[in-house]
């Protein structure tokens, strides 16, 4: 288990789980600490480039201050109540836990998959990603894809189902 304390005035969204995916990442060896000053070169990497970030059930914000500002809280009810917060957490986490154990041991028995086989690994480190794709670039992606697979059906399903009981509502009132 590892503890990192992180100080700052403000944070973007999910810039933490961020951080700490990069982190572990240099941990477990899929990238090298030069890294860190490699995504701080907006030159280079103009967007986030694609790796996980860090799962939430794993960060815990444990303190928050602000300047000039003191926080009390002597309840013995709100203390009770955070207790029987985490213990339903601890309650969930051991079920999930007890499933995926299960799950593992079905994969275990797969013959060529095994546990740190580099094969597995999601996304290659952050400085073999070259550039990376922009999201209007797999939108429109996407929507080729899918005017192919359906060639001339430009009109979504819902604007199709909406469409066909328009024309449903003027046939019954022609009746």
């Amino acid at each position: 288990m590892w503890m990192c304390v992180i100080r700052g005035s403000a944070f973007l969204w999910h810039q933490v789980r961020c951080m700490m995916a990069v982190l572990f990442m240099i941990g477990k060896g899929e990238d090298d600490e030069s890294v860190i000053d490699l995504l701080f070169d907006v030159e280079q990497i103009k967007d986030r480039p694609n790796y996980d970030i860090a799962p939430d059930a794993n960060l815990i914000l444990s303190d928050c201050g602000f300047d000039d500002v003191e926080w009390t809280n002597d309840s013995l009810a709100a203390d009770v109540e955070t207790y029987k917060v985490y213990q339903r957490q601890f309650e969930e986490s051991a079920i999930a836990m007890c499933l995926s154990e299960v799950m593992m041991r079905q994969y275990h028995e797969r013959p060529g998959l095994k546990e740190g086989d580099k094969a597995l690994a999601q996304y290659p480190p952050i400085k073999q990603q070259g550039e990376t794709v922009q999201w209007e670039e797999i939108v429109e992606r996407v929507t080729k894809a899918r005017k192919k697979q359906r060639p001339g059906d430009e009109v979504s399903i819902i604007r199709r189902a909406v469409a066909g009981k328009k024309r449903e509502i003027k046939a019954e009132g022609k009746k």
